[in-house]
């Protein structure tokens, strides 16, 4: 699969980013919006989030995504729009009509984001990024 080229200014990048020629998930998120935590997510009393990008559950191996953080999303339409038309699968996003935002669902922890590579390459073209 041929990864999704990420535009960015090249001279920003961290040395993982650097090293592996791909985007960190922190260099993703920041594009898609300010985010807070929001772990109380799972308390709520009708838990129910329509995913819009990804999914807590892996058809391919038949079980559930374990999610381990929850943040709201300061985001717009078109930027999750953007997501879905590329198929972007390095994050997981969804829709809380109780809460009225997104949320975003972090399926690793222990490791700073700079260093979760995502499928995005960096490119300082505007014209050839998908996002």
């Amino acid at each position: 699969m041929e990864r999704l080229k990420f535009y960015c200014d090249l001279k920003d990048l961290n040395e993982e980013e650097i090293k592996t020629n791909r985007i960190s998930y922190r260099r993703l998120i920041e594009r898609i919006g300010n985010i807070w935590l929001f772990n109380n997510a799972p308390k709520l009393s009708d838990y129910d989030f329509e995913f819009e990008i990804g999914s807590d559950y892996d058809e391919k191996n038949d079980e559930y995504i374990d999610i381990y953080q929850y943040y709201l999303i300061d985001t717009n339409q078109y930027c999750i729009d953007e997501l879905k038309e590329i198929n972007c699968d390095d994050v997981i996003i969804a829709w809380s009509e109780k809460l009225e935002n997104y949320v975003l669902c972090v399926t690793h922890f222990g490791t700073s984001w700079d260093y979760i590579m995502t499928n995005f390459e960096p490119t300082g073209n505007r014209k050839e990024a998908d996002f």
